[in-house]
């Protein structure tokens, strides 16, 4: 996946002489999770990828144990931005991304690292997309605050490895807001 990864981010980079692009920069707070990415710009879209990350530590203690849990998530994004309207200076778009989420983390026991949860981490499979609606507003020729309506879809895998037969299917689907500050040069 990492290589996949480099290989899209080195096209991404090189292309841009070719096309007659600009480089693109956002940065995304939002409640659910929180992102940058950078891209090439031209007139008619935006093509990026990006990284959301989020963390999570989870303690529980009673009379008989002492349990602590500590999770990491990495979601790299790949996605373009088409502008549909332009009346200056305010730009309309579709947004559209695919996104593969990365869980990493321990468990541990009275003091002790749990070996299994790891490997129960690593039966999960995520994948997700995301198609949202987005307004712009240009206070500058190279900058924008934008925000954005959209639905978030995912789809999460949990499969045994032990028994074929056992398998987990969730599919998680939300609508989302967001604002973004974006920098485009």
């Amino acid at each position: 996946m990492k290589k996949k990864v480099l290989v899209l981010t080195t096209l991404l980079v090189c292309s841009a002489p070719i096309i007659n692009a600009q480089f693109a920069f956002s940065v995304r707070p939002g409640f659910q999770l929180n992102g940058a990415s950078f891209g090439q710009y031209n007139e008619k879209m935006v093509y990026y990828c990006g990284l959301q990350f989020g963390n999570a530590s989870i303690k529980y203690e009673d009379d008989l144990s002492d349990s602590k849990i500590k999770l990491h998530l990495f979601m790299p994004f790949i996605g373009a931005k088409f502008y549909v309207a332009k009346k200056d200076p305010v730009r309309t778009s579709i947004n559209i991304n695919v996104f593969k989420p990365f869980i990493f983390g321990k468990a541990i026991e009275d003091g002790q690292v749990d070996n299994t949860f790891g490997d129960d981490i690593n039966k999960i499979g995520i994948w997700g997309g995301q198609m949202g609606f987005e307004t712009e507003y240009y206070f500058h020729e190279s900058f924008s605050i934008g925000g954005e309506f959209g639905i978030r879809l995912g789809n999460y895998r949990y499969k045994e490895t032990e028994d074929p037969e056992y398998k987990d299917v969730v599919n998680l689907n939300m609508t989302y807001v967001a604002i973004s500050l974006n920098f485009y040069l």
